[in-house]
């Protein structure tokens, strides 16, 4: 005859939730879901911030003054999609701001269609 002792029937351990806070926060921030092509390029902006330059050993036979030209080329073309991301970025918030007033012409006589057809025209030049 086996015995058998005290045993208790546990429920099974709740496993924690993996939280991300900046995306909650991200999330609550803009519940309009926002362009999916606007976000993709924001990652791909902040992943490339900018870099100090390479520093380069006495052994390394490269043309030194050639890669920091090409460097430089890299930090200017960066800084310029920075700006374009950021009038993209003003574009949309002016006229979020503009139907959420109830109109659909900015104070500059702009019209809310036009706007939006200019950020997605600088959004497809960024493609390019």
């Amino acid at each position: 005859k086996k015995k058998t002792g005290n045993f208790i029937n546990l429920p099974q351990r709740e496993r924690k939730r993996n939280y991300d806070v900046n995306e909650y926060f991200r999330d609550a921030m803009n519940p309009s879901g926002g362009s999916s092509e606007m976000k993709a390029h924001a990652a791909d902006a902040a992943a490339k911030k900018r870099r100090k330059g390479h520093n380069y050993l006495d052994f390394q036979l490269y043309n030194k003054e050639r890669m920091e030209a090409i460097s430089q080329r890299e930090r200017d073309l960066a800084t310029k999609k920075e700006q374009e991301l950021e009038l993209i970025r003003d574009i949309r918030t002016k006229v979020k701001r503009v139907l959420a007033a109830g109109s659909n012409v900015t104070t500059e006589g702009d019209k809310c269609d036009e706007l939006l057809a200019e950020a997605k025209k600088l959004e497809k030049n960024l493609d390019d």
